[in-house]
């Protein structure tokens, strides 16, 4: 991972994310894996992010939950900060040959709100000694 690649972190999971920034990264093909090969480029403020290589059998969007989806999934991303840097709006496009007719778009799909102070939590996630 370069200095010029992002770290999308999330809460969720505890999953980072890397998103490869240099021109050279989408070049070759991957190996598939649950979360894809993601690379990004600038878009004026917006951070683009294509997602190929994506290895997990369903899709994950709140409305399409379990749709199944191939390795021939192509997600676009597009995180685009108010003027005031306070919010982020997320744009979310994919494309799917194996499973959709067509592309399933959704514009402003989820706006994120900068909060001072936010800590991420650990998940500790306990089995029941009983399960």
């Amino acid at each position: 991972m370069g200095g010029s690649d992002v770290v999308l972190k999330n809460e969720y999971r505890e999953i980072d994310r890397v998103i490869h920034m240099t021109a050279d990264a989408a070049t070759s093909r991957r190996v598939p894996t649950p979360l894809g090969y993601s690379t990004g480029k600038w878009d004026g403020a917006a951070l683009v992010v294509t997602t190929t290589d994506i290895d997990y059998p369903y899709f994950q969007l709140y409305g399409l939950e379990g749709v199944p989806q191939s390795t021939e999934m192509t997600l676009v991303e597009r995180f685009t900060p108010s003027a005031d840097g306070a919010e982020l709006v997320y744009d979310i496009s994919a494309r799917d040959p194996r499973t959709f007719t067509r592309t399933v778009t959704a514009d402003g799909y989820r706006t994120f709100r900068w909060t001072p102070g936010f800590e991420f939590l650990p998940q500790n996630c306990v089995l029941d000694e009983g399960e």
